[in-house]
């Protein structure tokens, strides 16, 4: 399987922003060292959310979302010297491969 992970900035259901990764190919434990940034401008972080979808890309059919996960920024602890922020999240599993309906928070 062919993997990759969609990274989508929220406010609410809105969606601000969003990024992908690149796809690692025949690995079902990939490793991302991809770092990204997004303009929030003068959104207050308790409105925001990073939205991490895992998919599994298919070349003669649609792409597979094998699960999500929704990652609150106000219950983020920020680094100081205002470096990345490094975690392991919870990952739901989406047993239909639609997009999720439901939010889940930590």
């Amino acid at each position: 399987p062919d993997m990759y992970i969609k990274v989508t900035l929220m406010m609410g259901e809105k969606r601000l922003a969003k990024r992908k990764t690149k796809v690692v190919k025949g690995c079902l434990d990939p490793t991302y060292h991809e770092t990204y940034r997004f303009d929030t401008g003068s959104s207050a972080l308790r409105n925001l959310s990073l939205q991490a979808t895992l998919w599994m890309e298919h070349k003669f059919s649609r792409n597979f979302m094998v699960g999500e996960a929704l990652l609150w920024l106000e219950h983020i602890t920020w680094p100081t010297n205002g470096g990345p922020v490094a975690g392991w999240y919870k990952l739901f599993h989406c047993p239909t491969g639609n997009q999720a309906r439901d939010r889940h928070s930590p």
